[in-house]
């Protein structure tokens, strides 16, 4: 069968009792509406309808095959239907993947907001540093600084993300407050593994980026351990801010050397590129918008240790 829109044809003239009367209904000529019938029937090798009479008549073949057209095509205006509510309102499952630092923070805040706005919408969340083919894998949407090189999507960005230099009032007030970024050489550091050397620190000066290197006898691949031993005033740490987005205990932090900490990647958001892109998306790449600018506020509000210590020594 070459057109399923020839079983449409051949509902409407059963349901209107004539080639005639369907006609309009399928925006045809009569003419039209038989030939298409007659192709239908061909292709079949089976009679549908007795035309030996003034009206037409379902043959024994044509009453069955009815019957399955028609919930057939019940079943396709339904997929229609729930496609088409999928692209207008938020609806089914959502499933995320994120880089861990970023899934640890900003991704899991703005999933609380999105369930709560959308409590019947199922998350699926997968946090993983492991390239993939994210999209091929079923994921709706991709959160991460890093650039993807897959074709066919689309990108939703939500301005850089710095690193920020934090340490905890206490270890602060124990150790004393570096008066310049080059004294960091004298502190205890903690040291995150990443892409560059984790006791290299970048700053900016007037016109540049320089590099100090850093000390400290505690090191990890994790940007959520580093900040646990900064919360708990094991020393200074550099850390991407996103980590600090969401934490109840950020606020035990405070920020060093703020107005020289060059900005680095770009948050962003991967989608497959369509005309169509479904409302659920839309409506979580709103609540990492939202989660983003609450946290970015919140940061804002924590103190700068100069304004709230002076130094020890």
């Amino acid at each position: 069968m070459d057109d399923l829109n020839d079983l449409a044809v051949f509902v409407k003239v059963v349901e209107n009792a004539g080639f005639t009367a369907a006609a309009p209904a399928l925006h045809m000529s009569a003419a039209q509406v038989s030939r298409r019938l007659s192709h239908l029937e061909e292709d079949m090798g089976v009679q549908l309808i007795n035309r030996s009479t003034r009206h037409l008549i379902l043959t024994e073949a044509g009453e069955e095959f009815y019957k399955e057209c028609v919930r057939a095509l019940s079943m396709i205006d339904a997929a229609r239907a729930s496609a088409t509510g999928l692209s207008r309102e938020p609806k089914g499952t959502l499933r995320v993947h994120a880089a861990v630092g970023v899934g640890q923070g900003l991704v899991t805040e703005a999933i609380t907001v999105f369930k709560q706005r959308h409590p019947g919408i199922g998350v699926d969340l997968h946090i993983s540093s492991t390239r993939a083919n994210y999209f091929q894998r079923g994921y709706d949407i991709v959160i991460k600084t890093a650039e993807l090189e897959e074709s066919g999507l689309q990108c939703r960005e939500f301005g850089a993300i710095r690193h920020i230099v934090v340490a905890s009032e206490e270890y602060l007030s124990r150790s004393g407050i570096p008066k310049a970024p080059r004294d960091l050489a004298d502190f205890e550091c903690l040291l995150l593994y990443g892409r560059r050397p984790p006791n290299e620190w970048h700053f900016t000066s007037a016109d540049s980026i320089y590099t100090v290197k850093v000390n400290g006898t505690f090191k990890s691949s994790s940007a959520l351990a580093v900040y646990t031993a900064a919360v708990n005033d094991l020393g200074i740490a550099r850390l991407p801010e996103y980590v600090l987005y969401g934490r109840p205990d950020a606020g035990k932090l405070r920020v060093i050397f703020d107005d020289c900490l060059p900005p680095e990647r770009s948050l962003k958001a991967y989608y497959l590129r369509s005309r169509y892109v479904p409302a659920k998306v839309h409506a979580f790449i709103d609540c990492v918008e939202q989660a983003s600018q609450n946290s970015k506020n919140r940061l804002r509000t924590l103190r700068r240790a100069e304004e709230i210590l002076a130094p020890s020594y």
